[in-house]
């Protein structure tokens, strides 16, 4: 058996022994550090497959792998306390280890999101940088210990805690990032432990007993609990006195490689404009063949498209081509990348992307919607690295036309007897009215112009698509209108007119009949559109609106009861009650399509006793009448906009 030795190094003497004794060395500790070379210990460069430093009964209780930080380090041990959780605050910490000593410790992780419950005796890695609350698991505060590998400078350095050992500098191993392991033993009186050469000084700490630390040829230093010391080479530890003891060693183990770089892939746009008149529902229809996009040349856009990046951050092409109309993302993460809105040249106002599984984006005016699960997202990964989609561009429609020219015809004259040869130019006051079928957008007389000595009322820049076309209010005495050539709608009594790429302008005579009082009253015509979600009351655009399927409206006369749609004549998303008395009602979407929160009718005034309902009054003069209603999706959080009239 080995003979136990009372011998310790000059530095530990000066740090664990009583300040007396400690004075008898002053002399010789300084003659003796001063011949002491700085880093003249020399490392074992450990192979990255060495084994585990823990031999016999020991255990490793807690390893990471680290960057070093700095060319010189030091170990530091610092005795800290825990507070109870709601006293206890996160603080930025070293790299190093976390050790519970008496009682439990619980470690919150903010910056990496996670949580260990480290028992007494039990101890976690702890990455540098992290941002931790370590927090006693009683309404007691828990002491435990910081063993942390610093820059040399700030060894002594214990934040307002208590330091018990600040070690001697050594130079960094060559490498980028190393195995850090805590080993935790326990050896019986006279017992012998080893810990295997490591990359650096190892930090020994007596948590309990008392213990003796070898080192090659030099004396053994003697370690009672609370005190540490840092060792070079294989070390021999050995149980001291009558009881037990317990130690933990932090170790440099070797060098790991770096992780393999992740795989990385490519997104590329190319850019198509087509020529005006090819449409993008021409385009779709033929299937993207080439025949189908015959004349679409490479283009430039106005400015770099852009993909959007976790945190709404744009990333522009590291490889823009614009003038041969390409532009692409290199070095891309296997991940799903939206694309942002485009911004188009000046010839062109919608467009459609496309790759090989359908359409991805689509602009509002072209008319189409993507047929891909997930719109406006790119996808690169492993079963395509490297995708590309084309976008298409399509020339902006220079819009077309409809003029009315309205006449009054003499008192008598019905459809049957019509005989335009009778009717004139009208004097009095009236109104006309056209409105998309696509948009919901209502145009009225006043919108429309007028050339000198014409009888025309005409409505310009307007897009292809179908309109109707109603007279809200009529000359006095006159009952209804018709306009030859045009068939009108049963249901609502209006007329349609069609605006195409081949037929632009539309000019029609409208006539207004005095078929006499038939006591049958006026109509009042609602259509419903649904609009696309992020689209509020203040940020309208009726043309992004689309035909509604699955609501319910209300009519309320003023002498009380309902009128449902079961009342009226539905043609898919209009609604028209006919021949209801001439006075004043209100309209209430009572049933929202799914997930639409905010009925908006910004054409109709609102009760004062619910903004919920819309007012509209038909009379002798104006028998027809109508509006839109637009369906938001109101985000959570937005104000009540529905509330009664006390608010």
């Amino acid at each position: 058996m080995r003979p136990l030795s009372n011998n310790r190094p000059l530095a530990l003497i000066a740090s664990v022994m009583p300040s007396a004794a400690r004075n008898r060395w002053v002399v010789l500790l300084a003659v003796t550090l001063a011949v002491l070379p700085f880093a003249a210990v020399a490392f074992f460069q450990l192979a990255p497959d060495a084994p585990s430093p823990a031999t016999g009964r020991a255990q490793v209780v807690a390893h990471g792998v680290s960057p070093l930080p700095g060319q010189t380090l030091a170990w530091r041990i610092v005795q800290d306390t825990a507070e109870p959780r709601q006293q206890a605050v996160a603080e930025e910490r070293a790299l190093g280890f976390a050790l519970a000593d008496q009682q439990a410790v619980l470690v919150s992780d903010q910056r990496f999101d996670s949580q260990q419950r480290l028992a007494a005796g039990e101890a976690s890695f702890v990455a540098g940088g992290s941002l931790q609350q370590r927090a006693s698991l009683t309404d007691q505060p828990a002491p435990y210990y910081r063993l942390a590998l610093v820059a040399a400078e700030q060894a002594t350095e214990a934040g307002g805690d208590r330091l018990v050992f600040a070690g001697d500098a050594w130079t960094t191993p060559a490498g980028e990032q190393f195995d850090l392991d805590l080993i935790r033993n326990v050896v019986a009186p006279n017992e012998a432990a080893t810990i295997p050469a490591a990359n650096g000084l190892t930090a020994v700490l007596a948590t309990a007993g008392t213990i003796e630390v070898e080192a090659g040829a030099d004396p053994p230093v003697r370690l009672e609990a609370g005190q540490a010391a840092n060792v070079a080479g294989e070390l021999a530890i050995y149980g001291v006195g009558l009881e037990p003891a317990t130690y933990v060693a932090a170790v440099v183990g070797p060098e790991v490689p770096a992780p393999p770089a992740p795989p990385t892939g490519s997104i590329t746009i190319n850019v198509l404009g087509c020529p005006a008149g090819l449409t993008a529902a021409a385009v779709v229809a033929g299937g993207f063949s080439p025949d189908a996009v015959d004349g679409c040349q490479p283009t430039a856009l106005a400015a770099d498209p852009l993909l959007i990046l976790a945190g709404n951050q744009p990333l522009a092409p590291d490889q823009p081509a614009p003038e041969q109309g390409g532009y692409t993302w290199n070095f891309l993460l296997y991940s799903p990348f939206p694309v942002a809105d485009f911004e188009l040249p000046a010839a062109y106002d919608s467009y459609l992307l496309v790759n090989p599984a359908g359409i991805v984006k689509a602009s509002d005016g072209s008319g189409v919607t993507p047929s891909v699960p997930d719109p406006d997202v790119l996808f690169v990964d492993g079963q395509v690295p490297n995708p590309v989609a084309t976008l298409f561009l399509f020339a902006g429609d220079a819009g077309g036309s409809i003029s009315l020219a309205p006449f009054t015809c003499p008192e008598g004259m019905t459809i049957e007897n019509f005989d335009s040869s009778f009717c004139e130019t009208p004097s009095g006051s009236f109104d006309l009215e056209i409105s998309s079928l696509a948009s919901g957008q209502r145009l009225t007389i006043a919108d429309a112009t007028m050339s000198p000595g014409s009888p025309f009322y005409t409505w310009s820049a307007l897009p292809s698509g179908n309109y109707t076309i109603n007279a809200p209010a009529l000359p006095a005495a006159h009952t209804d209108f018709t306009i030859p050539g045009l068939d009108p709608d049963p249901a609502t009594g209006s007329y349609t007119v069609a605006l195409t790429a081949a037929i632009a302008d539309a000019q029609h005579n409208l006539f207004f009949l005095q078929e006499g009082d038939s006591g049958a009253g006026g109509t009042i015509t609602v259509t419903v559109l649904n609009c696309p979600p992020g689209m509020g009351r203040d940020s309208l655009v009726p043309a992004a609106c689309q035909p509604a399927t699955g609501f319910d409206l209300n009519l309320y006369p003023p002498t009380g009861g309902v009128l449902g749609m079961s009342d009226a004549s539905v043609l898919a998303n209009t609604v028209t009650w006919n021949d209801v008395p001439f006075v004043e009602y209100g309209i209430e979407e009572i049933v929202l399509p799914a997930g639409y929160t905010d009925a908006y009718a910004p054409d109709a005034p609102t009760s004062s006793l619910s903004e919920r309902v819309s007012v509209v009054a038909v009379s002798e003069t104006s028998p027809r009448q109508g509006f839109t209603i637009y369906n938001l999706l109101v985000p959570a959080g937005t104000p009540d906009l529905t509330s009664d009239a006390d608010n």
